[in-house]
C-alpha cells in the first residue's frame, strides 16, 4: 500500500480515519510502500490487514500466512487499543478470483477481446474527457478486475484506485509497474471512502452482479465529487427474441446451480462452455474469434457469479436522476450484450421533482 493512499481511505463502517500499524514495508520510488500491517478503525473497534501491499477491507480478511507469520505482532496490537482481534480466515471462493487467477496464468494481453491500448481509448469516448483533462483527478475504478486499465490510466496524470471484491487486486499489485496506482479488495457496497472524493467513477460490467443493481449504483454514487462523473457499463435486457426467452433464460438457469457448487464442478462447467461456444457462435456473438484461454474467462461471467441482472438504458437515467445527477447520456447501444452510461453530478436547478431548486 502506497502511503498516500492513507489520506483517501476511511472505515468502511464509522467513516472515520484509519490508524495505520506497519509491520513490514519498503522504499520505493522514494515512496513508502507498506507491505504488511493493520488499518484500526478504533471507533468501530475494526481491524484490516494489509497482505502483500493490498489492505483487505473484509471485516474477516486474514490468511493463515498473515497470522502465523504476524501472531505476536497482532497481540502487541490487541493491548495497545484494548482490541480483539478475530484470527478467522478470508474465504477466496469467488468466482470471479478465480476467473483473474486464470487471466494472468493464461499471461492473456487482452481483457474482453480488447487490447488495453483499444480499453483507454474507449475510456475517453465513453467518458466524454480529453487525456490532458486527467491530470490532478482521483479516479476509481470500481470492480477493476485485472487492473490492467487502472494501471493505464495512471499515464495521464491521475491517481487512480483500483477496489476488487476478488483476489484479482492480489494479482494486479504484483504485476504492477507504475507509481501513482492503488489497489485493494473490499465490497462496492460498503466502499472504504468517504463521500465525495472522486473526480471520476468508472465501474464496467460489476454493478449487475451485485445483489440489487440500484442499492449499489445509490451508494457508489454518493463519492462521486459534484460536477464529477459516474460512468457505467451493464449487461442490457435483450432485444432480440431467441435471446430474450431462450438462450439467457437458459444460460441464467445452468448459473444458478454452477454458482454454487464447489470449485471444481464450476471448473468443469467453464471448460466445458469454453470449448462449446464456438459452435454456439450464433447465439454469443463477437466470442467466435476468441482463443480458448479468453473464452475460459469469458466462461466464468456467464457461470460462475451468484447475481446477474439485466437493465435497460431508461431505468439507469432515473437512478442517475434520483441520486443527484444530471445529463445522463447513452455513450453506446450497439454491444451485444450491453450499454454505457455516464452521468454527471449535478443538480438540475429548474426542473420540478426531487432536484427541484437545489444547487
Amino acid at each position: 500500500m502506497n502511503i498516500n493512499l492513507l489520506n483517501i481511505l476511511r472505515s468502511p463502517i464509522s467513516n472515520e480515519e484509519l490508524h495505520l500499524e506497519v509491520f513490514d514495508e519498503r522504499i520505493e520510488s522514494s515512496v513508502r510502500i507498506i507491505i504488511s500491517g493493520l488499518l484500526i478503525d478504533i471507533k468501530a473497534e475494526k481491524v484490516y490487514p494489509i497482505i502483500d501491499a493490498v489492505p483487505i477491507f473484509f471485516e474477516f480478511g486474514f490468511t493463515h500466512e498473515f497470522i502465523n507469520e504476524y501472531s505476536k505482532h497482532l497481540s502487541v496490537i490487541e493491548k495497545k487499543y484494548n482490541l480483539s482481534i478475530s484470527r478467522r480466515i478470508i474465504n477466496y471462493n469467488y468466482s470471479f478470483s478465480s476467473e483473474w487467477k486464470d487471466y494472468f496464468k493464461f499471461n492473456l494481453n487482452k481483457t474482453w477481446g480488447w487490447t488495453i491500448e483499444e480499453r483507454v481509448e474507449q475510456f475517453f469516448l465513453e467518458t466524454q474527457i480529453d487525456p490532458q483533462d486527467c491530470r490532478g483527478k482521483i479516479i476509481l475504478d470500481a470492480g477493476c478486475g485485472n487492473g490492467q486499465l487502472t494501471e493505464k490510466l495512471t499515464e495521464y496524470g491521475a491517481t487512480v484506485i483500483g477496489l476488487d471484491f476478488s483476489q484479482s487486486v492480489l494479482f494486479a499489485e504484483e504485476n504492477r509497474k507504475l507509481p501513482n496506482v492503488h489497489f485493494l479488495q473490499g465490497d462496492i457496497r460498503s466502499a472504504p471512502f468517504s463521500k465525495d472524493t472522486f473526480d471520476i467513477i468508472i465501474s464496467n460490467g460489476v454493478l449487475h452482479h451485485t445483489s440489487n443493481t440500484f442499492k449499489t449504483f445509490k451508494e457508489v454514487s454518493k463519492l462521486v465529487k459534484p460536477n464529477g462523473r459516474f460512468y457505467l457499463w451493464l449487461y442490457k435486457k435483450q432485444d432480440n427474441f431467441f435471446r430474450r426467452n431462450l438462450f439467457i433464460p437458459v444460460i441464467d438457469f445452468i448459473r444458478f446451480f454452477v454458482s454454487r457448487s464447489p470449485i471444481i464442478i464450476q471448473k468443469y462447467a467453464i471448460y466445458t462452455y469454453a470449448f462449446l461456444s464456438p459452435y454456439i457462435g450464433k447465439l454469443k456473438p463477437h466470442q467466435q474469434n476468441y482463443s480458448f484461454s479468453e473464452r475460459i474467462i469469458s466462461s466464468h461471467d456467464f457461470l460462475t457469479c451468484k447475481w446477474r441482472h439485466y437493465h435497460n438504458p431508461v431505468e439507469v437515467a432515473s437512478w442517475f436522476h434520483a441520486c443527484g445527477f444530471s445529463n445522463a447520456t447513452l455513450t453506446h447501444w450497439d454491444n451485444p450484450y450491453g450499454f454505457g452510461i455516464i452521468g454527471t453530478k449535478k443538480y438540475l436547478k429548474y426542473t420540478p421533482g426531487v432536484h427541484y431548486h437545489k444547487s
